[in-house]
């Protein structure tokens, strides 16, 4: 009744059927991740503002911008050049 020994039972090469609900979580996983990070507006940039102060956390959200860049030139993120520029227009002056 298990799935387990199903899935482990199928050749390398077979994609294994996954439910929408995980792709759908999957993404929220990610956006939520991304908007952590200390950039401008976002969530983890009201924390870094917190904590550090609105001059050290401006200068930590140029930090995570540029290192966004360098990724984003090194590894051809889709996914970081679509948040990093999402942040760079509407998200970039902190509060």
């Amino acid at each position: 009744t298990t799935i387990a020994p199903k899935i482990m039972m199928l050749p390398p090469a077979q994609p294994v059927p996954i439910h929408p609900l995980c792709c759908i979580a999957q993404i929220g996983l990610y956006t939520s991740a991304l908007n952590l990070l200390p950039l401008g507006r976002t969530d983890g940039g009201r924390l870094s503002t917190s904590v550090f102060g609105p001059k050290s956390a401006a200068l930590l959200s140029n930090v995570v911008f540029a290192l966004m860049c360098v990724i984003c030139l090194t590894k051809k993120s889709v996914l970081l050049i679509f948040w990093g520029l999402l942040s760079l227009i509407w998200q970039r002056s902190p509060e």
